[in-house]
C-alpha cells in the first residue's frame, strides 16, 4: 500500500505527472518502522505539458517488467508504472522473479506463468510458500484472489485497460481492510 500511495502521489500531486518508470523490488526499501520507501529516482521523468506520453529511444527496464506499449513503440505514460507495479504485486504473491528461464518457454515471464495458473484454476500453485505457511484465516482465499485479480488488471496488455495508481491504491486499502476485519471476527 505504501508503494502504491507513493507512485499515485507522483502521478497526481504535481502539475505534470511524474512517471517513476522502473518499479522493481530492489528499488523498495524499508525504514526502521518497516514502512516501504521508493528509492532510485534516476529514471523518473515528468510528462511534458500538453502531452499524454513520452517517447524514449532507449528502452530501459528488466525483462518481465517492461510494458508492451513501451517495448514496441518507446512511448510511455503513467500506465507504465501501473504495469510495473502489477508485476511487483505478482512477485509479492508468488515469491518468484519477473523473468525466469528455468520455467517453460511460454511461462518464462512471471505474468504469463501466473495468467496460465489462474486460467487453469491453480492459483494456489503460484502463491509463495511463506503465505501458505501462515495458515488459514477467514477470508484469506478471497483476499488472495482479489490481490491476484488486481495484479492482473495492472498487467493488462492495453494501457487503457489498466487502472490508475490511485485506483490501485484504493483497491489495496480495501483488501487490507477486509483482511483486518476478517481476522477480528
Amino acid at each position: 500500500m505504501d508503494m502504491a500511495n507513493a507512485v499515485a502521489f507522483l502521478h497526481a500531486a504535481f502539475a505534470r505527472p511524474i512517471v517513476f518508470r522502473y518499479i522493481r523490488p530492489w528499488n523498495i526499501l524499508l525504514d526502521d518502522n518497516n514502512e516501504a520507501k521508493l528509492s532510485d529516482f534516476s529514471y523518473a521523468i515528468s510528462i511534458p505539458e500538453d502531452d499524454s506520453h513520452v517517447r524514449d529511444v532507449d528502452i530501459i527496464g528488466t525483462l518481465g517488467l517492461i510494458a508492451p506499449e513501451y517495448w514496441t513503440t518507446g512511448d510511455f505514460n503513467e500506465k507504465l508504472d501501473v504495469f510495473n507495479f502489477g508485476v511487483f504485486l505478482l512477485v509479492l504473491l508468488s515469491g518468484q522473479r519477473p523473468y525466469d528461464s528455468s520455467r517453460p518457454t511460454e511461462e518464462i515471464f512471471l505474468l504469463n506463468h501466473v495468467k496460465n495458473c489462474i486460467e487453469d484454476d491453480r492459483l494456489n500453485k503460484i502463491i509463495d510458500s511463506t503465505i501458505i505457511a501462515e495458515g488459514a484465516w477467514p477470508g484469506k482465499e478471497q483476499q488472495l484472489q482479489a490481490f491476484a485479480a488486481l495484479a492482473l488488471k495492472c498487467i493488462s496488455q492495453k494501457e487503457e485497460d489498466r487502472p490508475s495508481m490511485i485506483d490501485v491504491s484504493k483497491e489495496l486499502r480495501k483488501i487490507h481492510r477486509s483482511a483486518i476485519s476478517c481476522r477480528q471476527q
